[in-house]
């Protein structure tokens, strides 16, 4: 891809994208950040900072066009956590002093970098907060959005006292309710961004609806993600004999590992033969709980985290992929399933109905439904024929739809037209 105009794009991240302490070395094949990040290292006439928090870190680190900086404040400490955690009383305060502190510290980026236009990945994280501070064009790229998914934080009919202590102890009981503090806190700082921030990048129905809640005045942006590059490769799925489901989910209780059990559960009551295999970080002890099942009773194996090229050899040999969650924008795990033309089976959720048309590209379900979910993974095992075509559909539309030359293109584009528009407005 070439280019004629000069351009300074500072990005701020919740991830160190493709920095390793100076070395571009992906971490479990990469992210979809450091995917984008590679696109625009082709693109000629592109500076890029890439700002990020990392506890210990040095100064900045140039890799070609590309200026890493790692930003050393320490979110997660003990100190800091425990004084969130009893100090909701006194959370307005609080939040106001770490606010300006972090405005300080990412200000001191914006003055090295001087870009054309800044982007922030998330509201998960404090940096969108400078929006009011910079005197460039600045735009919030949507990840996930932590108001409404505190709506669905716990799993329906449990409650916060049996959260807690399941299981039963002093320190895990104090490390959630810590964890959960802080989620509200990230929750204040979020509706905060919100209110400062013009422009905004999604790509669901759903997150262009919460975000002209959370601001009525802002200009939404539609953008793709580009995938793992792993799952570009042209592929050719193999249907095993027996069913195998594939999952990847983290540990929060609104990702449905307890829909999953549950499922599980049902499908062995039916007499069906499969294997059901879970990647990533999961903590199987508050789901088994909650559900009265354990994971191993109904077939589920518990893989671990998988690098890029393990999940795309796990899509490519599976029955199926499902997700489960509660709350969701735009998993990319789905997407990858979807290019890999794995069927997929998902919670009909947040932005998930954006990527999966119903009998078409996929199957979606209502959330803590696990009876419609253990049909539709039926269907798709004993129909052969409708399940190569789901997957073969949903493979043309993820390819399309995460094509990185036009996502890039796009962006670059939207670029111009914020920098222009404030030059406009400020005319």
């Amino acid at each position: 891809m070439t280019r004629t105009k000069d351009m300074r794009i500072l990005w701020f991240v919740n991830t160190p994208s493709n920095y390793r302490g100076g070395k571009s070395l992906p971490y479990n094949g990469g992210g979809w950040i450091s995917s984008l990040e590679n696109e625009l290292r082709k693109v000629a006439g592109i500076r890029l900072g890439v700002a990020f928090t990392m506890a210990g870190a040095g100064g900045k680190v140039e890799d070609g066009q590309v200026t890493y900086y790692p930003i050393d404040i320490k979110e997660y400490s003990i100190l800091a956590l425990t004084r969130r955690t009893f100090g909701l009383p006194f959370r307005a305060s609080i939040e106001k002093r770490e606010w300006r502190r972090d405005e300080a510290v990412y200000m001191k980026v914006v003055d090295d970098f001087k870009p054309d236009v800044i982007e922030v990945f998330g509201s998960e994280k404090s940096f969108g907060l400078i929006a009011s501070k910079v005197n460039v064009p600045l735009v919030l790229h949507i990840q996930g959005l932590l108001t409404p998914y505190l709506m669905a934080y716990l799993p329906p009919f449990m409650s916060w006292g049996r959260y807690y202590w399941t299981p039963f102890n002093f320190y895990q009981a104090l490390r959630k309710l810590a964890i959960y503090a802080d989620f509200q806190f990230g929750v204040a700082r979020e509706q905060e961004i919100a209110r400062r921030v013009r422009y905004f990048i999604g790509r669901t129905d759903w997150d262009r609806r919460v975000v002209s809640l959370l601001n009525p005045q802002a200009e939404y942006i539609y953008g793709s993600e580009v995938l793992r590059s792993e799952f570009y490769k042209p592929c050719e799925r193999k249907l095993p004999e027996r069913c195998v489901i594939v999952t990847t989910m983290s540990k929060p209780p609104y990702k449905g590992f307890d829909i999953l059990l549950k499922t599980a559960a049902w499908l062995r009551r039916t007499g069906m033969d499969f294997e059901w295999r879970v990647y990533g970080n999961v903590q199987p002890a508050f789901a088994e709980k909650l559900s009265h099942i354990k994971h191993k009773d109904v077939n589920v194996r518990l893989m671990g985290v998988a690098t890029s090229g393990q999940l795309r050899e796990a899509f490519l040999t599976a029955s199926m992929y499902v997700h489960p969650s509660y709350i969701d924008n735009s998993p990319n795990s789905l997407c990858e399933a979807q290019i890999s033309a794995c069927p997929v089976v998902a919670t009909d959720v947040g932005g998930v109905s954006s990527l999966v048309r119903h009998g078409v590209t996929g199957f979606l379900v209502p959330a803590n439904d696990p009876f419609q979910m253990a049909y539709f993974l039926r269907l798709l095992f004993e129909d052969k024929e409708l399940n190569q075509r789901i997957g073969k559909q949903a493979r043309e539309e993820a390819l399309r739809r995460h094509d990185p030359q036009s996502i890039v293109s796009k962006l670059l584009k939207d670029y111009e037209i914020i920098i222009k528009n404030r030059g406009t407005a400020e005319g």
